[in-house]
């Protein structure tokens, strides 16, 4: 399976327990499940915009 697609899922899923802890009035959980949100997706749009250039990257140096 593609690692692109897991940071989706994790993405969607940390975004929607965002959503329910601040519903319930959890701060810090809500706080914790923002920040995985931003890393998530964020490791997702990386993954998907920059891939080919990474690799171009490595493969000049090796």
């Amino acid at each position: 399976m593609d690692g692109r697609w897991l940071l989706l899922g994790f993405g969607l899923l940390f975004g929607a327990l965002t959503v329910a802890f601040v519903v319930q009035g959890k701060t810090l959980q809500a706080l914790i499940a923002v920040v995985q949100t931003f890393w998530t997706l964020g490791g997702f749009w990386w993954y998907t915009t920059h891939d080919e250039a990474a690799n171009t990257r490595l493969q000049r140096l090796l």
